[in-house]
């Protein structure tokens, strides 16, 4: 999605190759703000939302700049700095819209064997996950653009500094 935003083209062996090339780091980067947010929870719930919040683009940071988990972290930290309300909103509205076309799929098929249910929210997921992901990358280009005045030239330069 940030290369097509940035006019680039990659095919599908290029896009498999990158994202196998950072599925660990995703992995990490993914386990780390889990930990992260259930440490907040655990403290209280406005803690974990605060974290979950302010960590909510580490994934898109790793993967559009390269950087390693950590650093991904720190990254989101600062880019949702002084805009939490804004991410708040957008992740609360698509969550709320996910949630929503979630229970429209499966919701006809509650009085079915457990089986079938099954197979209706896998079907649910395969077409609202798509959704959640494109929110999370225009999130995080939008605060970009807001905190840096993010030009495609910068764009594209991070995506080819993090494919190598």
């Amino acid at each position: 999605m940030a290369a097509e935003a940035a006019g680039q083209d990659p095919g599908v062996e290029d896009s498999y190759r990158f994202g196998f090339h950072r599925f660990w780091s995703v992995l990490l980067v993914s386990v780390l703000v889990g930990l992260a947010v259930v440490g907040g929870l655990i403290l209280f719930i406005i803690p974990g939302i605060w974290i979950g919040i302010r960590l909510s683009v580490s994934i898109q940071a790793l993967v559009v700049e390269g950087r390693r988990p950590t650093e991904a972290m720190g990254r989101s930290w600062a880019l949702v700095g002084g805009h939490w309300w804004h991410a708040f909103g957008t992740l609360i509205v698509a969550g709320l819209l996910t949630g929503l076309v979630n229970a429209l799929i499966t919701t006809p098929f509650n009085q079915t064997s457990w089986f079938l249910q099954a197979v209706v929210a896998a079907v649910a997921t395969v077409i609202t996950l798509p959704y959640g992901t494109l929110v999370g990358v225009l999130l995080y280009l939008d605060l970009r653009a807001r905190k840096e005045q993010l030009t495609l030239e910068r764009l594209r330069a991070d995506l080819q500094e993090s494919a190598t």
